[in-house]
């Protein structure tokens, strides 16, 4: 990776709640390309794709795999029930 910035990483969101909205509009804003935000809920995956410039998806399946930093977060019980669809 040399010579590349780390602003040309392209990220995505496995979730939307407070902690992941705030860091990706704080990522975006630097100028960090989010690519795609996943949510259990059209609503806020929807809408904090919009505030990024991203796609969104509520199906887990449907995550990009051509990202190349994913930023993972999610409540415990959320975390504990996704794991196994998330490393496989």
């Amino acid at each position: 990776m040399a010579g590349r910035s780390i602003e040309d990483m392209s990220i995505a969101f496995i979730g939307a709640g407070n902690l992941a909205t705030n860091l990706a509009k704080a990522l975006y804003r630097k100028g960090f390309r989010i690519v795609q935000v996943y949510s259990r809920t059209k609503e806020s995956a929807q809408e904090l794709a919009q505030t990024v410039e991203a796609a969104y998806t509520t199906e887990l399946q449907a995550v990009t795999k051509e990202a190349q930093l994913y930023i993972v977060s999610l409540k415990d019980a959320a975390f504990v029930e996704l794991l196994p669809q998330i490393v496989s």
